[in-house]
């Protein structure tokens, strides 16, 4: 097989009634990214920016340098979302741990990058 950054499976080889099963997870997906404001947008990114470049999840303090939000406001989101589980914080560290597809703590998945960086995935 040659040797590529990204492997796709044909829809033909997906077992019966997948895109069915699939589609209404996607579409709740959808509607929860829709909902985000735009503070949510700016941290969430941020979150998902440290751990492409910095391959870990970010302290608060990496947050606040990249998002234009006070530090109550950041943490207010990281709060509500880590109650909603769409991430978890570590108060104590003040450390995101895991937002998906991304986590710091060892997972049975990787998520690689074209570059070979390789980050746990969820």
């Amino acid at each position: 097989m040659p040797e590529d950054t990204q492997t796709t499976i044909s829809p033909e080889y997906y077992p019966k009634g997948f895109a069915e099963w699939l589609q209404p997870l996607w579409d709740a997906r959808q509607r929860f990214v829709s909902s985000w404001s735009a503070q949510e947008r700016s941290v969430l990114l941020a979150i998902l920016r440290c751990f492409t470049e910095l391959s870990r999840g970010p302290f608060l303090s990496d947050l606040l340098e990249l998002v234009d939000i006070s530090e109550k406001e950041t943490l207010d989101i990281l709060r509500r979302f880590n109650k909603k589980d769409a991430l978890k914080y570590d108060e104590k560290t003040t450390k995101v741990l895991a937002f998906y597809p991304f986590s710091d703590v060892p997972c049975a998945h990787e998520v690689v990058f074209p570059s070979g960086k390789r980050l746990w995935g969820m």
